[in-house]
């Protein structure tokens, strides 16, 4: 793993743009955009509402509920 020298940066990140950055793997959704596709799907739906999201080239479908934060799309 290279060591990243932080002497050299030039920008620091605001805590709101470091909440938004996405590590892991090389691959995606495509676009990279929708940081939280699933909470994304449910947007202006109804609890119980079909719905669906892309991950890595899959569709997976579920419905809108409302676990313990925004409603998101569920596949369970």
């Amino acid at each position: 793993m290279k060591k990243i020298s932080l002497k050299n940066l030039k920008e620091v990140l605001s805590r709101d743009d470091l909440k938004m950055i996405v590590g892991g793997s090389s691959g995606g959704s495509g676009s990279g955009s929708d940081p939280n596709p699933k909470i994304t799907a449910c947007k202006d739906k109804s609890e119980n509402a079909s719905c669906s999201w892309v991950s890595n080239g899959t569709t997976y479908t579920g419905k809108c509920k409302t676990y313990f934060g925004p409603r998101s799309c569920s596949d369970l």
